[in-house]
């Protein structure tokens, strides 16, 4: 699983939903919690950015600053 957001230490942030997700408890155990993925290799890479200045994303018509780039 290849996962490309924007993010901070341990979370991602889902623009779609307006909401930040917890890498450990809202991806890697869901996932590795799904019966037919039991005792199957799982790869999990993630990029976010993680700096100190915000970016801001439009949804419809709406700013929203959400992630630190």
């Amino acid at each position: 699983m290849v996962v490309i957001s924007h993010g901070e230490e341990g979370k991602l942030f889902d623009c779609t939903h307006k909401q930040q997700i917890r890498i450990d408890e809202d991806i890697i155990d869901k996932v590795c919690s799904v019966e037919s993925l039991k005792g199957k290799p799982k790869v999990f890479i993630f990029q976010s950015c993680r700096g100190g200045t915000y970016n801001y994303c439009r949804f419809d018509g709406i700013i929203i600053k959400h992630a630190k780039f």
